[in-house]
Parts: structure tokens; sequence; C-alpha cells
């Protein structure tokens, strides 16, 4: 507590000097953390007249696999024809 007696200090003494430089940066880290959930929810969607938009979940179909396989193909050949 930055090197005070606060138990010899008034109480008004003792919220000027020991308190004060304490709480204050706990306040500023309040607002900004506060800041940061309003923006977050607002990217969200939160609070919006219409239905949010969410993300939607795509499934590997059987042409993902496909071209896999043919870039991997690729891959290994031009690999082989690099060492040969």
């Amino acid at each position: 507590m930055r090197a005070f007696d606060i138990d010899s200090m008034n109480l008004v003494k003792r919220a000027v000097k020991a308190y004060v430089p304490i709480i204050t940066p706990l306040i500023l880290l309040l607002f900004r953390k506060a800041n940061d959930f309003q923006i977050a929810m607002e990217t969200k969607g939160f609070g919006a007249p219409v239905e949010p938009t969410e993300i939607e979940t795509l499934t590997a179909c059987p042409a993902d696999y496909l071209w896999l396989a043919f870039i991997v193909g690729v891959f290994v050949l031009c690999t082989v024809l690099k060492f040969t």
C-alpha cells in the first residue's frame, strides 16, 4: 500500500492518500472492460431488432475429398520428379 501506515491516519487522510491511488486504476480498468464487452455484444447482434445472423457450419462433401486427393497427388508427383 505504498509504504503508508494506514492505521495511524484519520479516515479522510486514509481515503485520500491510501485508497484513491489504488481504486482509480481499478475503476479505469472496469470502464475499459465494459467498453470491450459492449463492442463484443454489438458485434454479435445482441439487442438488434431483427434475428441475428449466425455462422453457417460447413461440412465436407465428396467433391472436397476428390480435390484434396488431387492436390496431394500433384504435390507428391512434383516431389518425386524433383528428387529423381
